[in-house]
């Protein structure tokens, strides 16, 4: 498993998400490294046995274990709720746009709510930036693609929201029956971002949630994508940033613990386990962009160490996948419909206490980032 991981995150004297117009000094660079030789055989065993696992915590015992372990869950999530529905009434009232933002996503992963949270983060920004190009020409008409859309639960919301006109789909996976009844896409593709099947110069904009850094190979991404956008055309994604691994709760346990060896063998396991290849500071975004030649670049922080903590402690149960219990969760929930409610005003809760909080450039554990191709670039004859 081939690596792309900064080696230091140099600091910058600016605050906003524009790059500056002078250019410090050295930037940091980009290394690539295998971490798969590192990787402990326990880990690598449990890594290549996933599905194996979720099939253990589907029999006895540890059906039963596992259905514990979710009415705990369910139980100490219901009380954060509740603490959060409190403070929400005595604090400043969510906007119209947010509480559909956080009620959809709610409705589509209450058997998952730190999925949930995660997504409203993400829409939360996208909107915010859709939002603000309309003030500006409107960059986000004509047609788009939504990169890696899954089964276009976010994308779908993304362009009901925020009146996209046309949003097709790509995606690794065959989502279309999905896609196109369930989410309004324009159309659905299935194939491989790091060789797009379509003709050069097709899209007027892309977008990507949270997909890039499951690549193994970044620039080969960055340039199908470059290819793909018509002169002019943004891209705009989520990743996580070069922070997000010594801020994730498994690290900072450790870290805490001043067991160095053990937090930097979780770091390992955490990627392997996620399969995220792909880290970068702000800065060695910039230069990454700027040299698969794109321009106009903006890196800005996204999805606090605070909000991280709590997805974290959220998503615990994917360490013991054993006593997975999601899925359990989510049969439940369809059987039963006060269950579903009762974990979808949960879900909703926790979004409305953690998702309005705004990362900084020193507390923020992802990106959200816009480029674009250059406008006056001549197309290359087929």
């Amino acid at each position: 498993m081939r690596h792309t991981i900064e080696t230091e995150q140099k600091k910058r004297p600016d605050t906003g998400s524009e790059r500056p117009a002078t250019k410090p000094g050295a930037l940091a660079s980009g290394n690539e490294q295998s971490l798969k030789a590192s990787l402990p055989k326990a880990y690598r065993d449990l890594v290549s046995g996933h599905e194996r696992l979720i099939q253990l915590s589907r029999q006895a015992p540890r059906k039963y274990i596992a259905a514990v372990v979710a009415a705990v869950y369910c139980l100490a999530l219901t009380v954060l709720a509740g603490f959060f529905a409190v403070r929400q009434r005595f604090g400043p009232p969510l906007g119209n746009e947010q509480r559909r933002i956080y009620r959809c996503l709610s409705e589509k992963f209450h058997a998952v709510p730190e999925m949930a949270l995660h997504k409203a983060i993400e829409v939360q920004a996208y909107l915010k930036d859709i939002a603000h190009q309309h003030t500006l020409a409107a960059l986000y008409s004509g047609v788009g693609v939504d990169l890696g859309c899954g089964q276009g639960i976010v994308g779908g919301l993304i362009k009901d929201m925020a009146g996209l006109a046309c949003l097709e789909g790509l995606d690794y996976y065959d989502h279309n029956e999905a896609l196109v009844q369930t989410a309004g896409y324009g159309g659905f593709r299935q194939g491989d971002i790091l060789g797009m099947p379509y003709e050069s110069a097709t899209f007027d904009y892309a977008l990507s949630v949270c997909v890039f850094e499951h690549l193994p190979d970044i620039d080969q991404a960055l340039a199908e994508t470059r290819r793909i956008l018509k002169p002019g055309g943004r891209f705009h994604f989520t990743t996580p940033a070069l922070a997000f691994r010594d801020s994730t709760l498994g690290y900072r346990f450790f870290k805490a613990l001043g067991l160095t060896k053990q937090a930097e063998a979780f770091q390992v396991f955490k990627d392997i386990h996620a399969m995220q290849y792909t880290y970068f500071s702000q800065a060695g975004w910039y230069d990454k962009l700027a040299e698969q030649g794109f321009e106009a670049v903006t890196v800005t922080p996204l999805f606090s160490r605070h909000q991280l903590f709590w997805y974290d402690l959220m998503n615990l149960g994917v360490y013991r996948l054993d006593l997975y219990f999601s899925d359990k969760l989510a049969v439940f929930a369809h059987r039963h419909e006060w269950f579903r409610q009762w974990m979808t005003w949960v879900t909703y809760q926790l979004c409305v206490g953690l998702a309005p909080e705004e990362a900084t450039l020193e507390n923020a554990t992802h990106y959200y980032i816009t480029c674009s191709r250059p406008a006056g670039e001549r197309l290359k004859p087929a």
